[in-house]
């Protein structure tokens, strides 16, 4: 790897995408399997990077910060092996205090639930589909933070804020002279594979400060562009200078870039009025429950609500097993499987109750990733096996 200014934040960037895997699919302490990393800050002399990190329920940081830090050596030769790097940074972990969501607090309470967490922050100004998961569903979430995301958005041209959307200062103002066409063929760009430049208003760090931070003292940093895909990209009204799109996308897209880009894409610049998340893989939030009539309902009328562990991991490719093969995945042992895909499967009992997910190799072995707590069906999401 070339050495040049930006090099620190671009090996953090690595080091972020490459740990983020090694702890979905490599680690198996539990208490690691809520952990979510949120950005990597590797220091100027490249001597150590910290990691900060959060989980899925912040009652539980303090173990997964154990974990991490008893995983640090394993992780640091695993990156080792997939980052270039003359000498590895040594690994420091430290909890993300920045990122929380109080309604999944609220949703805790409501259920009385052990154990909460959800399956992808909202960005504090949207609104819309929040994925909360309950006890052993908490073991399952990395599919869903990895899924892709929809959201119905209103861009207001004309216009470009500092910060992107409604709540910044105006920077600049133009005259809006766009069309129909122009439109159409401006979204059809931003469609597929396209990188994006963090903006300053995010939650990503520099220095173990948060960008947004930094933006309201007047700060400016440099940003590495990264790549995203927008599977998904439709006008839904246009109406001068207001524009409806709908985005279906990859994890980790910026929408308030995406809307600045298209604005500046039509000569026009443009900022973020409103945005609504809709769907998170297989979940939309047609079918979901809003906190004010969740509190409304009677016990049983909530626990209704509640759906099965196998709805989280639905998406994936499936694999049953028998009584036997269960046993000897619980206790580390791969299964001999060959003509299996490599990937990730979601394992099942016969009788379609979940087990967990297992990693399969080219040479089909399947491994154990994440399991539920014991060999019974865990049917109440709410309670977690001590």
């Amino acid at each position: 790897m070339k050495r040049g200014q930006g090099r620190p934040q671009k090996i953090g960037d690595l080091i972020q995408r490459e740990l983020s895997d090694l702890l979905y699919r490599e680690l198996r302490d539990p208490r690691v399997g809520m952990v979510t990393i949120t950005s990597v800050d590797v220091s100027p002399d490249m001597s150590h990077a910290l990691v900060y990190f959060t989980c899925l329920d912040a009652g539980q940081a303090d173990p997964a910060a154990q974990g991490l830090k008893r995983a640090a050596g394993f992780l640091r030769s695993q990156l080792a092996k997939r980052v270039t790097l003359y000498s590895m940074p040594e690994l420091r972990f430290q909890y993300d205090e920045s990122i929380a969501r109080a309604d999944l607090q609220d949703v805790k309470k409501i259920f009385g639930a052990k154990k909460a967490g959800h399956a992808g922050t909202l960005d504090p100004l949207a609104s819309g589909l929040l994925v909360v998961l309950f006890g052993e569903a908490t073991k399952f979430a990395g599919p869903q933070l990895d899924a892709d995301k929809e959201y119905l958005a209103t861009l207001k041209l004309g216009e470009r804020t500092s910060t992107a959307d409604a709540e910044g200062r105006l920077l600049e103002k133009k005259a809006v002279e766009v069309s129909n066409d122009a439109v159409l063929s401006v979204l059809a760009r931003f469609r597929g594979a396209i990188e994006q430049l963090p903006p300053m208003h995010s939650a990503l760090k520099r220095g173990g400060v948060p960008l947004y931070k930094l933006a309201r003292r007047g700060e400016t940093v440099e940003r590495k562009a990264r790549p995203v895909q927008i599977f998904e990209l439709e006008k839904l009204a246009f109406e001068s200078p207001a524009l409806e799109i709908r985005v279906r996308c990859s994890k980790g897209t910026y929408i308030r870039t995406l809307a600045e880009d298209i604005g500046n894409a039509l000569g026009t610049g443009a900022h973020l009025t409103a945005l609504r998340r809709t769907g998170c893989g297989p979940f939309r939030v047609a079918d979901a429950v809003t906190l004010e009539a969740l509190t409304a309902l009677q016990e049983a009328g909530r626990r209704e609500r509640l759906l099965p562990l196998g709805a989280l991991v639905g998406d994936l490719p499936q694999r049953r097993l028998d009584a036997a093969e269960e046993a000897r995945f619980r206790k580390g042992q791969a299964l001999s499987m060959p003509g299996l895909a490599v990937g990730i499967f979601a394992l099942l009992r016969p009788d379609g109750s979940v087990i967990g997910l297992g990693k399969a190799d080219a040479a089909g072995a399947l491994k154990p990733l994440r399991l539920t707590a014991t060999m019974q069906a865990a049917d109440n999401q709410l309670e977690s096996p001590a």
